[in-house]
């Protein structure tokens, strides 16, 4: 009798852990949308370009549309070659992971920028420039347009 109670016990116990466990992996697949994708929300890139060699240059903007998926990468094939792989999808952003170092300063150009990753939360606009100062790209990303 006393051996099967503590069988029962034990028993419990597992049962307990495993579901605490079970519930620890909702949450995480919750929070890292495994889907791989982001129901039918898009991407738009809108890139434009700069110079600094000429007063009157003027940039022919341009529009890029993507489906969201996770670890799908894009390449504009701009004058700038950028590019970046959807590295992270939540129901609330997406992390980018740039082909170059990116400046995501809003009170100018970060010449010594080295970040590569970066979040574009659902519904607002990141703006990611070439860290240059001759020329370069700019770069608005938006994500469920």
């Amino acid at each position: 009798m006393k051996k099967n109670l503590i069988v029962f016990i034990v028993i419990g116990i597992i049962e307990i852990v495993l579901g605490f466990a079970m519930i620890g992996l909702g949450v995480w697949m919750l929070n890292n949308n495994t889907s791989g994708t982001l129901s039918g929300e898009k991407i738009k890139v809108i890139a434009k370009d700069w110079s600094g060699w000429s007063e009157d240059y003027k940039s022919t903007p341009k529009e890029f549309v993507f489906d969201i998926e996770l670890n799908k990468e894009i390449n504009l094939n701009d004058s700038y070659k950028f590019g970046f792989e959807i590295i992270k999808i939540t129901d609330t952003y997406i992390t980018i992971k740039t082909n170059q170092p990116m400046s995501d300063s809003e009170t100018g150009i970060n010449l010594n920028s080295r970040k590569t990753e970066f979040n574009v939360e659902k519904g607002k606009k990141i703006k990611l420039t070439t860290p240059t100062m001759d020329a370069g790209g700019i770069y608005e990303i938006e994500v469920n347009i």
